[in-house]
């Protein structure tokens, strides 16, 4: 596999030293891109695949946990002050920690259920093999110390950080490998 869809700089790391070419190309080209052979392959959850209707074009999915994409709800402080308060009470009640949370909980959940449906369209899900993933595993490590190693140069604690993200990980994942 040549070209491969990446959604950020961390994930375009990880496809260029598994020796393929991260490609930069938005999700709404996805479809495109992929039937002219642009790309040969992305990195995106089920409920993407299905959103962006790949299911007809992409006919395998190698399962992998390749990490995450963080999503953010921002918005403008003077927009939101203008705001009448019935409107900034559905914003404070559905956004911040527990906004994320449910997110999170109905994305997991969205993904599952795109899965199944996938399948049903006929995508074949390949895994790797142990010697695959063994090799996976060394590639992320290095590049994920040599992130912590270039932060912690210059005074940010991203050690103890990373430590407490993959607790977190570990505690929500049934299968982090």
């Amino acid at each position: 596999m040549d070209g491969v869809r990446q959604p950020d700089p961390v994930h375009a790391t990880l496809i260029k030293a598994l020796g393929a070419t991260p490609v930069g190309v938005q999700p709404a080209d996805l479809s495109q891109a992929l039937s002219r052979g642009t790309i040969d392959g992305l990195m995106m959850g089920y409920s993407g695949v299905s959103s962006f209707q790949l299911g007809p074009i992409a006919r395998y999915s190698t399962e992998l946990n390749g990490g995450v994409v963080t999503f953010a709800l921002v918005m403008n402080p003077s927009v939101y002050d203008k705001m009448p308060p019935d409107l900034k009470k559905v914003i404070d009640e559905t956004s911040g920690l527990a906004g994320a949370h449910q997110m999170s909980d109905d994305f997991i959940s969205d993904d599952h259920v795109q899965r199944q449906r996938l399948a049903k369209q006929g995508i074949q899900f390949l895994h790797f093999s142990d010697a695959s993933k063994t090799k996976f595993k060394a590639v992320a490590a290095k590049i994920k110390e040599d992130a912590v190693a270039r932060l912690e140069a210059k005074g940010i604690h991203a050690r103890a950080f990373l430590a407490k993200l993959e607790a977190s990980i570990a505690k929500h994942l049934s299968d982090p490998n």
